[in-house]
């Protein structure tokens, strides 16, 4: 089996993040995780440019494993328009929005009420739109996909 891909998760709640983190796996590995849109402005652009973000007060509930650039952002219900726009074009002056791609929910799409069950459909969502994403070379090249 390869290597898994590597994935940032933009998330609420550690407990939330740490569902979306153990869905995921053993495909997609969560090198770091972010809970507001000023966190992921201020941590993306230093992962992307291959740099380790500063310590903070919380652990991050990622691996921590930042001997390469993620694969894929993931962003969560909770990052609307604003707060997405907030993080990627923090990312503007890296080429390419640095070389990843973008993914966030369809919100119009029908989802079970919040709960394990909510968590288990969006999980199984993003690992469809990123196993597409993949297969087509999508990967590392700038885009923005809705799961």
């Amino acid at each position: 089996m390869s290597a898994p891909l590597r994935v940032i998760v933009c998330g609420q709640t550690a407990q939330i993040a740490n569902g979306v983190k153990a869905g995921l796996l053993p495909e997609y590995e969560t090198i770091h995780v972010v809970f507001s849109a000023a966190a992921g402005a201020k941590d993306i652009p230093l992962l992307l440019s291959g740099q380790t973000p500063p310590a903070t007060d919380e652990p991050n509930v990622g691996t921590g494993n930042y001997s390469k650039k993620a694969d894929a952002i993931i962003t969560g219900g909770a990052y609307d328009d604003e707060k997405f726009n907030e993080m990627r074009n923090a990312c503007a002056e890296l080429p390419g929005y640095g070389g990843v791609a973008w993914l966030r929910p369809n919100m119009s799409t029908p989802t079970p009420p919040i709960g394990p069950a909510y968590g288990k459909a969006m999980v199984e969502r993003c690992k469809v739109c990123l196993k597409e994403l993949e297969q087509d070379g999508k990967l590392d090249t700038d885009g923005i996909y809705f799961y």
